[in-house]
């Protein structure tokens, strides 16, 4: 697999932090869809779906002081050359290899995804999210469909509607109501 971290001091209050996630799954999908030429789909937040089965994930971690951003830590985790996987994950989880049936090299894929990620990134920095936020909506397998959220100990479920413009997820309940979700 491809593993990942990047260590990030930006300029921002920790309420933009699912927006950072958003972009990095974006980068991801840019990634393979230019060095592999398959295009993964974006489970919000943070998961990358092909052909139905997760192909890698997004984790961001952060500490504040006051209301800013003091470090932020990108990780991700990508299935690249993995031929099996653990019995509790063999039903859902895929790799590179799994689905294209060849080897990939992973240091190409990583110069590819740094590349990616950090035109991205000084994109949101300069512009803001509103048009990485149109991109990630073109590669979500999550709007439009019944989804179950686990927020701590609360669970929701409902119809995923649409993405906010600060990256939570707008999903309406049984009962009409529509809850925003970070």
């Amino acid at each position: 697999g491809l593993y990942a971290s990047l260590l990030l001091r930006p300029p921002l209050p920790p309420s933009e932090l699912p927006q950072i996630t958003l972009s990095t799954a974006v980068s991801v999908v840019r990634t393979l869809s230019r060095s592999v030429g398959v295009t993964p789909g974006i489970k919000w937040p943070n998961d990358l779906i092909l052909r139905g089965k997760k192909l890698g994930g997004i984790l961001t971690e952060m500490e504040t002081e006051s209301d800013q951003i003091r470090y932020l830590i990108v990780g991700l985790g990508l299935n690249v050359n993995n031929a099996d996987f653990p019995p509790e994950l063999a039903d859902t989880a895929t790799s590179l290899f799994r689905e294209e049936g060849r080897l990939f090299p992973r240091v190409p894929l990583l110069k590819t995804w740094l590349e990616e990620f950090e035109g991205l990134y000084l994109q949101f920095l300069d512009r803001g999210f509103p048009e990485i936020l149109e991109e990630w909506k073109q590669h979500s397998v999550t709007l439009g469909k019944y989804v179950a959220v686990r927020q701590g100990t609360r669970h929701l479920e409902g119809l995923a509607l649409e993405v906010a413009p600060d990256g939570a997820l707008l999903l309406e309940t049984a009962l009409g109501e529509v809850m925003k979700v970070t």
